[in-house]
């Protein structure tokens, strides 16, 4: 026996049960609540009833060219620049720093380019 269990994120993002006024556009809603613009009549809010662009790389039309872009721009930055830590970060530990809801929580982390000086063949 197969059994599929779905969300519709369109109905939970409009739900009174997660949302203050949940058919009303407040962009609000969505800044920290040590935002001197954040209203706290949308403090009990669940955010996370809301997936505008649902989630993960099947979730959006676009992911998979964000992705291929992504990874090109990667592919052009290591391939021209030398990249180093800059002091001080020596702390940082991924179990400890990192952290991933929806997207990845992540502290700052600073880095040099260095142009590597290759030898260019185009």
């Amino acid at each position: 026996m197969v059994v599929t269990c779905q969300i519709s994120y369109f109905a939970a993002a409009r739900s009174p049960k997660y949302f203050t006024d949940p058919l009303k556009f407040c962009p609000e809603r969505w800044l920290p609540s040590d935002h001197p613009q954040f209203d706290l009549k949308y403090a009990s809010d669940e955010l996370k009833a809301a997936k505008p662009f649902s989630q993960g790389l099947r979730g959006c039309p676009g992911g998979a060219i964000a992705v291929s872009l992504i990874r090109l721009f990667i592919a052009r930055v290591l391939w021209e620049f030398e990249l180093e830590a800059v002091q001080g970060q020596e702390d940082l530990s991924f179990e400890k720093d990192f952290k991933f809801y929806a997207y990845w929580d992540r502290p700052s982390f600073w880095v040099r380019f260095k142009p590597a000086h290759r030898m260019r063949d185009y």
